[in-house]
């Protein structure tokens, strides 16, 4: 059958139903007004239906069921009431290059087990959701706009399995992707801006995968999760533009979990990252930078799992540990904060090892309250304040770390700090700024039984504490800015040893200023000898799991 130039008007139900097995082309008609929908493809049919305007149906612009396959190309579908575009049972239509706008529902709603294949299509300016896919559909969506639709870009429910590829998803309501129920889709190569709401919104068990893609100055968090939704974010820009106009990159709420892997979060008034509740995450070489708030923020019983990203540029501090919050970081550069490079409080614990921490404009770590801290074989160095400040009721334990050109000294011990303390076989030096305590003791610090000062080398500072603080002196070594010169180049060289083997991330300085990676050494920093001595064992590189 063949239906041209004709105009379809008015009708008691379809305007056109092609039907069982039936067939046919319909170029350049106009269906309007219809009682039901404009058009209805059913059963196995296979039209082919080209440059039509399918406008003001009561029930909807097109509907495929069954197991039709219609293709649908270049047809101008809107102000239809419901549905602009259905597609339900296993019906499995090819879509490309319409213009579905103006809908008093949704546009395109896929649902059953309905697949599809839809290209290059504007979907714009519907009063619901500007795609919406439930039960088992598996559509795929390539090259499509989706544009201001009044209750989000993307919505998906049920167990639907979409792919998404290079479509762009902005201005729209509430979301530009809402994920809920047990929805499992994969976006990759899309842009995802400007929406008015969430940029990505994911509840209930829902699990997302998004990669390659750009997620920008939405107004509200570039992605937030909630319940138990799971995230694999891999590869894509999140952030806020000139204008800071995204509040949060990520922001994880309850028991949801996320894994994020060579992303660069950056410009958001909030922060990059923030964790709630019993949230949890692993960030494997990503770049978090320039916040108006701190980088990466965790509160709650949240948990995070860090390895070889950088951190830079935070406003308030580049990571943040709150409340009862639980941190393992490894391998990352810790830099240029406008505050501290890293603040703990409350009753936070973290867990340091191999990072450099460096150029911030406060503290390089600062630990308070009851926070409970374990730094090993990290590089704390040229922070305008202390390398690490100690206070109140934390518990830190500092191992066989270096320590140098703070402008504030190593390490400030402060008032009311108590211990458990264990501060062992560390590098502390004030080299090159001469004149300043590498250790700085508060008086109102009175070391328990559970102190534990000793083994390290301290350039300056030791010999001018209090009477009753003279013991710890036999414990420790004193060098000149000589000899801490010669250790710092020995202990940086050690360091450096271990580039090739691990990770194959820049993140430890060797003394010609380039980055480079340490392993785990059992280090007697007090004899420059045994600073060439077996590298121990290599540990598995940790994004072996998030890949």
């Amino acid at each position: 059958a063949r239906l041209q130039r004709c105009v379809v008007t008015r009708c008691g139900g379809f305007g056109v139903a092609v039907v069982d097995s039936a067939g046919g082309t319909f170029t350049d008609n106009s269906v309007d007004e219809s009682c039901k929908c404009g058009v209805v493809c059913s059963g196995t049919s296979m039209a082919t239906f080209e440059r039509n305007v399918v406008a003001d149906g009561s029930q909807g612009g097109f509907w495929t069921q069954d197991a039709s396959r219609c293709v649908i190309r270049n047809n101008r579908v809107y102000n239809n009431l419901k549905t602009a575009m259905q597609v339900s049972d296993d019906s499995d239509p090819v879509v490309v290059e319409n213009t579905i706008t103006d809908g008093k529902g949704g546009g395109i709603v896929v649902h059953h087990r309905a697949r599809g294949h839809f290209f290059k299509n504007t979907i714009s300016n519907n009063s619901q959701a500007g795609v919406g896919l439930m039960d088992d559909a598996g559509p795929v969506f390539v090259g499509n706009s989706v544009v201001g639709n009044k209750s989000g870009g993307v919505v998906m429910a049920g167990r639907s399995k979409a792919v998404f590829l290079s479509n762009v998803i902005s201005a729209c309501n509430f979301a530009g992707v809402g994920l809920k129920e047990s929805s499992a889709p994969l976006f990759d190569g899309n842009v995802i801006r400007e929406n008015l709401g969430y940029g990505i919104l994911v509840q209930g068990s829902a699990t997302g995968s998004f990669q390659n893609c750009l997620i920008e100055s939405n107004s509200k968090s570039g992605v937030c999760s909630t319940g138990s939704a799971k995230m694999h974010i891999e590869n894509c820009t999140l952030t806020g533009g000139p204008e800071l106009s995204q509040k949060t990159g990520v922001l994880l709420h309850d028991s949801s979990s996320a894994t994020i892997l060579g992303c660069s979060l950056h410009a958001h008034r909030g922060g990059n990252v923030v964790m709630r509740d019993q949230s949890s995450a692993k960030m494997t070489r990503n770049t978090v930078a320039e916040t108006d708030g701190a980088g990466i923020v965790l509160q709650g019983q949240a948990t995070a799992e860090l390895y070889g990203n950088v951190m830079r540029a935070g406003k308030i501090s580049n990571l943040v540990l709150l409340e009862r919050s639980s941190l393992t970081s490894v391998g990352n550069s810790i830099v240029d904060s406008r505050g501290v490079g890293v603040l703990g409080m409350d009753s936070s614990r973290s867990v340091f090892a191999h990072s450099t921490v460096s150029g911030n404009a406060g503290a390089g770590l600062h630990f308070t309250g009851s926070a409970a801290v374990d730094m090993t074989l990290c590089t704390i160095k040229k922070n305008a304040g202390q390398g690490v400040h100690l206070e109140q009721s934390c518990r830190p334990s500092v191992h066989s770390c270096v320590m140098f050109d703070n402008s504030e000294g190593a390490m400030l011990m402060d008032e009311g700090l108590e211990g458990p303390l264990a501060v062992v076989g560390n590098l502390m030096l004030s080299w090159p700024k001469e004149g300043v305590p590498t250790v700085s003791i508060a008086p109102g610090f009175r070391p328990g039984a559970s102190c534990k000062m000793v083994n390290n080398v301290v350039q300056t500072g030791l010999n001018q504490l209090p009477r009753e603080l003279q013991e710890l002196q036999k414990h420790n070594r004193g060098c000149s800015a000589k000899d801490a010169q010669v250790l710092l180049k020995n202990a940086l060289d050690t360091l450096s040893q271990a580039c090739p083997c691990l990770w194959r991330r820049a993140v430890v300085e060797q003394p010609t200023g380039d980055l480079c990676i340490g392993l785990p050494l059992e280090l007697r920093w007090t004899d420059p000898e045994d600073f060439s001595h077996a590298l121990a064992h290599v540990p598995p590189d940790p994004a072996d799991g998030a890949r």
